[in-house]
């Protein structure tokens, strides 16, 4: 019975959380239900197993934990030495207790195997429907997205979009076969590059390169297959290009933004005039600065948000050095480093190209400790390191208890 319930929290977690379903009906304009909402009646479905004895003795062998309480310490010592703390640095710390809240809660729910295996289930579904929601919005702009020409389903925001599916692909694609992985990952990328985000485009060659490298994808046993889904595609696209073309200019997809993007990916030295990456290079150096002018204390939680500018770095390593000085620079990659702690198996080839992700995401947004299905990869993969490492402890274990006598060393010949 318990092991039903938590593959239905497992699901539920992955319906509410990965697809961002919580953060899109809380949209004025489709349902006003704060994300709070959810998150609450979430726990309180989860409360049965979070205070079992076995789960809170299994979670809290994990290093993500103490790497919670470290951040929660840093950021409330941060936050009690800052003269006069805006509304906004309040803000920032309500959003950091609510998402180590979350990240805990989802920690407790995923330390089961059958629960792991499940929720890898549903994300797969899940990014194969953002895939299509996302071409359907390529021919239907501002369905979901905020902005037209780039399509972005639940999550609104066409970045994050890009992101969480690089996310599902990361977790889910161990459980096709070899053959299908790499036309899987090609699916995957379509639905990447219909969102126009440049970090997310970058992050998905270096998530599949790491793929590569950990034995994830096998070319010589999926390169054909997926040569041939590609082939297809492409001749379908060349031979109705020209009206697909016309149509996408007729409804205001190809417009200025979408092709000053592409064109400053293909060609580096049209960067400069891109207006999007212009502004964000603006906050950048504006970052840079205030570090530079604090680089031991920073200026305090949330120091990168209320600031001259309407939008905040772009890059959580910078944001948080902003708030904490040097120290900043390291919260990111310890929680990854926490995440991954000593993995073995499945569980540390995820967590491999995980880690690849973050670290490279993180050049890219100063959300990452925030958004929700984020949040839930950190959970899952933590606990899936965690139960591969107990595993391979007790198969030790069980290796010296059964060991021959004979096979053992004479202590007098040592």
């Amino acid at each position: 019975m318990i092991k039903e319930y938590r593959r239905v929290l497992a699901i539920i977690a992955v319906l509410i959380f990965f697809t961002n379903l919580a953060v899109y009906l809380s949209f004025p304009d489709v349902a006003s239900v704060p994300p709070l909402y959810f998150i609450i009646s979430f726990a309180t479905l989860a409360g049965p197993i979070c205070l079992s004895r076995g789960s809170f003795a299994l979670a809290r062998r994990s290093p993500i934990i103490t790497w919670c309480y470290a951040f929660m310490m840093v950021s409330a010592v941060w936050l009690l030495v800052q003269q006069t703390p805006s509304e906004t640095a309040w803000q920032a710390m309500r959003t950091r207790v609510l998402s180590v809240f979350v990240l805990l809660i989802l920690l407790y729910v995923f330390c089961d195997e059958n629960a792991q295996r499940w929720a890898r289930r549903a994300i797969l579904c899940a990014v194969i429907m953002a895939v299509a929601i996302n071409l359907y919005e390529l021919f239907h702009p501002l369905t979901f997205s905020m902005v037209k020409g780039r399509s972005a389903g639940l999550y609104y925001n066409p970045n994050q979009c890009g992101a969480a599916l690089v996310l599902g692909m990361i977790m889910s694609i161990g459980l096709l076969r070899q053959r299908y992985r790499l036309c899987f990952v090609f699916i995957i990328g379509l639905g990447v590059v219909l969102t126009v985000s440049r970090g997310a485009i970058v992050s998905w060659c270096v998530v599949l390169l790491s793929m590569v490298l950990n034995g994830q994808i096998s070319l010589k046993r999926s390169l054909v297959f997926a040569v041939a889904i590609l082939a297809s595609m492409t001749a379908l696209v060349t031979f109705q290009w020209d009206r697909v073309q016309y149509e996408l200019t007729d409804i205001g997809v190809l417009n200025k933004d979408i092709s000053q993007r592409i064109e400053s990916f293909v060609n580096p030295q049209d960067f400069a005039g891109d207006d999007s990456a212009a502004q964000r290079k603006e906050v950048l150096n504006g970052a840079w600065e205030m570090f530079a002018d604090r680089p031991i204390w920073g200026y305090g939680v949330a120091a990168s948000r209320d600031w001259g500018y309407e939008i905040s770095s772009h890059n959580q390593y910078l944001s948080l050095m902003v708030d904490h000085g040097i120290l900043g620079f390291f919260i990111l990659p310890l929680i990854v480093l926490a995440t991954i702690w000593r993995a073995r198996g499945t569980a540390r080839q995820i967590g491999s190209s995980f880690a690849a992700f973050i670290l490279c995401w993180g050049f890219f947004s100063h959300n990452v400790l925030e958004e929700y299905y984020i949040l839930l990869s950190f959970s899952l993969i933590a606990s899936m390191s965690l139960l591969s490492n107990l595993d391979q402890s007790l198969e030790n274990l069980r290796f010296v208890r059964t060991a021959s006598p004979l096979t053992l060393p004479n202590p007098a010949n040592l």
